[in-house]
């Protein structure tokens, strides 16, 4: 084995003759070449005596499995980055419209903190349609075959306030459960601007 390798398993097994215990570990090993991990359960063997005359150990290769949470893990924090760091709001609704999640956008633009939103429904703050008509059309774009849809709508804030958005709405099943991914821009002076143009 490569040094580095070599000394890993040699700590283990060291670690198991002094202690006296079974251990379970991951091993990096190689392959063809490649660089591969083992989930290793290693345990003395001891003589007639009581003494550790070996060290036995089994191994199941779990190379897949550190990878896809290698994988989930860089998603995972793209996504984190995505929600931090978007200066539009991204927010996730349930199938009835109850928000699940949203950045930090989404809240300062309408002025609630985080504790606050928890609760909040779509038609808290959509100044367009009814809390009726948001419904009707949630289960509309539930019975639809295309997923995903843009559309301008007006969002109103926790002050009463309210701007004109531009969204875009997907629709996802996640775990058996429908969600809706929207990503909203505040178009406000988009509108301004074409008002004065007219």
């Amino acid at each position: 084995w490569p040094a580095e390798i070599a000394a890993a398993y040699r700590a283990n097994d060291r670690q198991v003759i002094a202690t006296r215990k079974a251990m379970q570990t991951v091993e990096p090993s190689l392959a063809d070449g490649e660089q591969r991990y083992q989930l290793v359960s290693k345990f003395p063997i001891f003589d007639q005596d009581g003494s550790v005359v070996m060290v036995g150990g089994a191994g199941v290769d779990i190379t897949d499995r550190i990878r896809a949470d290698e994988a989930l893990s860089a998603q995972a924090l793209r996504y984190k980055t995505l929600m931090e760091t978007s200066a539009d709001s991204i927010y996730v609704l349930n199938e009835r419209g109850d928000l699940r999640e949203a950045n930090a956008a989404f809240l300062g633009r309408r002025g609630y903190t985080a504790a606050e939103a928890k609760g909040l429904n779509v038609a808290d703050w959509d100044a367009r349609w009814t809390r009726e008509q948001l419904q009707e059309l949630l289960q509309e774009k539930l019975r639809k075959v295309d997923a995903h849809s843009v559309f301008e709508t007006r969002h109103r804030c926790k002050d009463g306030s309210v701007f004109d958005v531009e969204a875009s709405v997907t629709r996802v099943r996640i775990g058996g459960e429908q969600l809706f991914f929207c990503v909203t821009r505040d178009i406000t002076e988009r509108k301004q601007g074409e008002d004065r143009l007219r």
